[in-house]
């Protein structure tokens, strides 16, 4: 593999597949043997998209299987790269030798977590690949609820390689292997104040999950994922007092925690508790909620709620808690974008 670093930031990832024939009989007429002659160039540039923020990226693997519907896939291409440091405004270009098929699957894996190194390095079949399981845990920075090298995967199947034929354009998508839960204090009602106390103030997630599959795609989401109990403690204080004016700010973000995606049941459905939230000007005023469900949830970009049935990789999932004159409320649960860059497109031309 050839990797090259050009222009700054990244989010548009490019791979070129030229099939070239090195050697094919004159009398061979079935394809699936000219197939088995045939090599081709995978080409992956990852490039800049305008207005994008910037994403660390460290670690890329390429991992490329052939006859990939059957009911035996062969590996044709494990190709890991990484760099010394952390590339923030450096385009990636690689360039992979891969074995012409009619039915090819790439996948990409960015970021993945060390400690799977050894295991990645070794998978041997794609029942290897679906296996491989990761902890959240292993990526915080320092116990913090922050994390550095996001891991992130990619999968497109169907990919057609076949000897003398145009390129054609194919496109993919590489994700983040985790959600988000952002939690929210709105201010609400004239006159109305809240806030949080340094030390005193708590938000704590309930039924939170570290455990995922690294690489999703093929219907193998991890069951019966160890539940946590998740606590952000406040560091600071701060009060505000509802404001209609245009610029107010009566909504302000509180915490942040990192999750597993898994679906729910009866029984594990994710619940919030808070304590000691402002609720007026007095440092006596203060209000919480316990184990408070969540109910339904508004999808992107707005519509009718739904229930909400699971944590899905790369959402964030936005809890608004509003405190008026008669208490705190959880009235919303929203599904948002992730924000820039929401994804790295991978645009495959072949």
């Amino acid at each position: 593999m050839v990797i090259m670093r050009c222009k700054p930031l990244y989010s548009i990832i490019c791979l070129l597949l030229v099939a070239f024939l090195f050697s094919c009989s004159k009398n061979a007429v079935e394809f699936d043997e000219q197939l088995s002659n045939t090599r081709a160039l995978l080409s992956i540039d990852l490039t800049q998209n305008a207005g994008e923020e910037q994403v660390a990226i460290k670690t890329v693997r390429f991992v490329i299987f052939g006859n990939a519907s059957s009911s035996i896939p062969y590996l044709d291409v494990n190709e890991f790269h990484e760099e010394a440091t952390p590339l923030e405004t450096t385009d990636i270009k690689a360039v992979i030798e891969v074995k012409g098929n009619s039915d090819i699957m790439a996948i990409v894996i960015v970021n993945e977590p060390a400690g799977l190194k050894s295991d990645l390095d070794n998978i041997g079949s794609l029942s290897d690949l679906k296996n491989i399981e990761f902890t959240i845990a292993q990526l915080l920075n320092n116990s913090k609820e922050e994390i550095a090298l996001m891991p992130m995967t990619g999968i497109k199947q169907g990919i057609y390689v076949k000897p003398g034929e145009a390129v054609n354009p194919v496109s993919m998508t590489v994700e983040r292997a985790v959600s988000r839960v952002d939690v929210y204090l709105q201010v609400t009602d004239g006159g109305a104040q809240t806030g949080y106390i340094n030390g005193s103030t708590t938000v704590t997630m309930h039924n939170l999950s570290h455990e995922s599959v690294l690489v999703n795609g093929f219907g193998n989401m991890k069951a019966n994922a160890l539940l946590l109990d998740k606590t952000w403690t406040a560091g600071s204080s701060d009060t505000w007092i509802y404001s209609s004016a245009a610029d107010a700010k009566n909504r302000r973000l509180l915490c942040s925690f990192y999750t597993s995606e898994r679906a729910f049941t009866d029984f594990n459905k994710p619940t919030i508790s808070m304590t000691n939230i402002r609720k007026g000007a007095q440092p006596t005023d203060v209000i919480g909620v316990t184990r408070q469900e969540l109910g339904q949830i508004t999808p992107t970009g707005g519509g009718q709620s739904q229930d909400f049935e699971g944590f899905q990789r790369n959402n964030v999932y936005q809890i608004t808690a509003k405190v008026g004159k008669l208490g705190i409320q959880i009235v919303r649960v929203s599904v948002e974008p992730w924000g820039d860059p929401k994804n790295i497109d991978v645009d495959v031309e072949l």
